[in-house]
């Protein structure tokens, strides 16, 4: 069988399991749906199986190496191998759950009023945005954490009206905070990932706050519609994300000033009937890991833990280190000598190989998986906390998209979006107080999650 036919059926049956990982244990009602867990699978589904899916049916499209057989056999097997160990370590790893449990329990208060003091709060902070820093280092950092908090503003503006749903001083706050983070999103850039936060925030706190407790199918239902309406409006902005593709009198291409960003968001309406969403279906991730397989067992040397070293010195500015680590979607157009400034996304797969293969595929599920463990525990176990509905939504586009890679830049997202989380969190407890959240009973995942709630430790 040709390597091309054989890769197709995996991915149909990757797709398959994958599938039924996600909805099965929902629908037994055994486990929560939006959850680290789920956005991570779902970024597989997406990166491996329908990118592999597009490498198969059309190999031609964006190949920039001739590949042999064994390249396709290393992708399959790198990512069965990065998948089982990433079940296998989720699902096992109940020391993460127990640090969870021990963690993270001191909050502010819940009240809608101070989650209204909040809001004003959060957008103060994405004002780092607008007006950033000039400092190397500090400057990105700052400019990197308050840019997300447009993002929980608008999910503590949800929370605060959901409570309160009669009052329209609520519902306004609402309104405006969802606009100045859509402007937000816009003037950061970054891609598509701060809209997806943006537009997120509706059905993961809807979810937590009251579709958990429902019928799964009344739940697939609203969350399948907001979820729609949220892909037409991605679609849209995915057309004019990038300013030189729309008309804009007297601005730059890429100026991304307020000016600027308010005019792209005017031609969203525009663009909801005309935009498809096949441009972010799989993105070529497939063949690029089947690039970075080739070139890194024949032609490069690789790089081992070149993503940690990545994320672990993002606080050290390249000015001051010139030769820091650089990621891998920089490194591989390079690498492959291809005529672009672009950058790619090498997928997981690609990034395993980069560094060494297999093992390192081991490596890094297990740091995922923990992660995704410690994380989804908190959220089990205190389902109506509105800064860890807050952090799911701001951190859910780069959740959806981490199997694409580059791994160390998304993962710095959602580094930064916990520290949002934590700087908002701790605000609020120094002018507010602090109160222990009542925390719910909850197993491993695979098992009961969801129990009668006990008494506060």
């Amino acid at each position: 069988m040709p390597p091309e036919r054989l890769l197709v059926w995996f991915c149909w049956v990757y797709m398959f399991v994958l599938g039924v990982a996600i909805l099965l244990p929902y629908l037994r009602r055994k486990s929560d749906l939006l959850t680290t867990w789920n956005f991570m699978l779902l970024s597989l589904i997406n990166f491996i199986g329908i990118s592999g899916l597009t490498a198969g049916y059309w190999p031609e499209l964006f190949r920039v190496k001739e590949f042999e057989r064994r390249d396709y056999m290393d992708y399959m097997v790198g990512a069965i191998v990065f998948t089982v160990f990433l079940f296998l370590f989720y699902y096992k790893l109940n020391f993460a759950a127990k640090l969870a449990n021990r963690r993270f329990r001191k909050w502010p208060p819940q009240s809608p009023a101070t989650l209204f003091c909040m809001v004003a709060i959060a957008c103060l902070m994405g004002l780092a945005v607008l007006f950033p820093l000039n400092i190397q280092g500090i400057g990105q950092v700052i400019f990197q954490v308050g840019g997300k908090g447009s993002i929980f503003a608008f999910a503590f503006a949800f929370v605060a009206w959901w409570k309160q749903r009669k009052n329209p001083f609520l519902l306004s706050i609402l309104l405006g905070t969802f606009f100045y983070a859509v402007l937000l999103a816009i003037v950061v850039g970054g891609g598509r990932r701060n809209m997806v936060g943006v537009l997120s925030v509706v059905p993961i706190a809807l979810y937590w706050l009251t579709l958990r407790n429902r019928t799964p199918r009344y739940a697939l239902m609203v969350l399948g519609i907001t979820g729609f309406c949220g892909m037409a409006v991605i679609a849209a902005y995915s057309e004019i994300r990038h300013f030189s593709r729309i008309d804009i009198k007297n601005v730059a291409a890429e100026d991304r000033s307020a000016s600027s960003s308010l005019a792209a968001l005017k031609e969203i309406p525009k663009r909801l009937m005309s935009s498809s969403t096949d441009h972010f279906l799989g993105q070529n991730c497939a063949q690029l890991s089947l690039t970075a397989i080739h070139i890194y067992r024949n032609e490069v040397e690789t790089k081992p833990f070149n993503a940690l070293k990545f994320v672990l010195l993002t606080p050290i500015p390249r000015a001051i280190w010139e030769d820091k680590p650089i990621g891998l979607g920089f490194e591989l157009p390079k690498d492959a000598k291809a005529n672009t400034r672009a950058t790619w996304g090498p997928g997981i797969v690609g990034h395993g190989y980069h560094e060494g293969g297999l093992h390192m595929l081991v490596f890094y599920a297990f740091l995922t998986a923990f992660a995704l463990r410690f994380v989804d525990q908190l959220l089990i176990t205190q389902p109506n906390n509105s800064y860890l509905i807050a952090f799911l939504a701001a951190a859910s586009g780069h959740l959806i998209g981490w199997a694409r890679g580059d791994i160390s830049t998304f993962t710095n997202q959602i580094i930064f979006c916990f520290l949002a989380m934590l700087v908002l969190a701790y605000s609020g407890r120094f002018l507010f107080g602090r109160s222990r959240l009542q925390p719910h009973l909850a197993q491993a995942p695979g098992r009961i999650l969801r129990s009668k709630p006990s008494r506060a430790n």
